[in-house]
């Protein structure tokens, strides 16, 4: 189950992938960015091709973006945590593959190019939200539907609060990931996965601080770290 869910997120990984990087996604078969050589079933198998081919075009032999074995690794361990986490219960199921999805999209977006489209993550917040409602009506637990619109809706004005007096440290599509996790995860959850981010963060970035790689005033795409820490708070049972 846990590989078959990964091979499902790994084949969404790409399609996206190419949505987000052409604009013409929707025009043609797959190509080679460099010599436009029309792509056969075998050049696109989610992570093996890439493998396969060491990340090279079969045709030109040009480096092909290490961005599109990202993606695909991304998504196909985001499906298969929560295969690993849901065996019964279809709606969590569900929900966490959304949330998943949208906090991919928007940890591939951040990396490539330190920007988020709202759309992604208004697209994120109204999903996973509508999908928790739903849930909680399936259930007729009207009571803690009331509560939840409440709750989540009070700390999502101090979100928006927090990330106007904070906009020179943090970006505001960071704030939209958080209430993507709180969501679908809750608050403890929540807080675990960003624990996780800032020990991962600490682990990757202080080593290239310290050796001058990078300095104090450069910014840091924060939903790829994240996202992995969400994925390791799935691993662990959540």
């Amino acid at each position: 189950m846990t590989l078959l869910m990964f091979v499902i997120g790994a084949c969404l990984g790409s399609f996206l992938n190419v949505v987000l990087l052409r604009d013409d996604w929707y025009i043609g078969r797959s190509h080679c960015e460099s010599c436009n050589y029309t792509l056969q079933w075998f050049d696109l198998i989610p992570v093996v091709s890439y493998l396969l081919y060491r990340g090279r075009c079969r045709k030109c032999g040009k480096k092909i973006d290490v961005q599109h074995l990202a993606s695909e690794v991304y998504m196909g361990c985001g499906f298969a945590a929560v295969g690993m986490y849901c065996t019964t219960d279809i709606m969590t199921a569900i929900t966490l593959l959304v949330a998943v999805t949208f906090l991919c999209i928007c940890a591939i977006c951040d990396s490539k190019d330190m920007e988020i489209s709202v759309l992604f993550l208004y697209g994120g917040i109204v999903s996973v939200a509508v999908l928790k409602m739903f849930h909680l009506c399936l259930c007729g637990e009207w009571i803690d539907l009331i509560k939840f619109i409440i709750i989540y809706g009070i700390v999502y004005l101090i979100f928006v609060f927090v990330s106007i007096f904070c906009k020179n440290h943090v970006g505001e599509g960071d704030f939209d990931i958080l209430m993507i996790m709180l969501l679908a995860a809750g608050l403890y959850h929540t807080a675990v996965s960003v624990t996780i981010a800032s020990v991962i963060g600490l682990c990757v970035y202080l080593p290239l601080l310290v050796t001058k790689r990078i300095t104090r005033k450069e910014a840091i795409p924060l939903a790829p770290l994240l996202y992995v820490g969400f994925l390791f708070n799935l691993i662990g049972g959540m």
